[in-house]
């Protein structure tokens, strides 16, 4: 299964970027909806791990859409980390923001770094993209189980350094 699993990492790291994202949005969100359906034991402990949400343990009947839904946007957010590395400038800067731009500008400036915290929401690579386009580089903390591949895609579009 890990071989498998490497391979539709890297076909789909070479085939995805070139989909245009009329295309590959809907396709990723069928993906993700077809591996739902398909992972009944992700899908399980999906709905297992949603269950402490209280909106939704308030409202049971909605966590098999919420389950799904979370499927969806990590199929969303490998296609954005897959076409990462083909992010133009302009695209970057239109897909994300920065609040209190000019603060963070002024510290960057002082040249002695800046520690940024931030929950997931949305999708990271964006984030790392826009700090690129801008000059910054990145130190990410990152899962060692994360692939050696994907940490090259990521090194080469942000210029970060994955720090176990």
């Amino acid at each position: 299964m890990r071989m498998s699993r490497y391979w539709i990492f890297r076909l789909s790291a070479a085939i995805l970027p070139r989909v245009p994202m009329q295309i590959a949005r809907p396709l990723a969100v069928a993906a993700g909806t077809l591996i739902w359906a398909l992972a009944g034991t992700a899908r399980r402990r999906t709905v297992r791990n949603l269950r402490h949400i209280a909106a939704l343990r308030e409202h049971p009947d909605r966590l098999p859409a919420a389950a799904r839904g979370v499927f969806q946007s990590m199929a969303l957010n490998y296609l954005d980390f897959f076409r990462g590395r083909y992010i133009s400038d302009e695209e970057a800067r239109a897909g994300w923001t920065i609040e209190n731009e000019a603060e963070f500008d002024a510290l960057m400036a002082e040249g002695r770094g800046l520690i940024i915290f931030s929950g997931h929401f949305g999708n990271f690579e964006y984030g790392a993209s826009r700090l690129g386009v801008l000059g910054h580089k990145l130190l990410t903390p990152a899962d060692t189980t994360i692939c050696a591949s994907c940490r090259q895609i990521a090194a080469t579009r942000y210029a970060s350094c994955w720090m176990p």
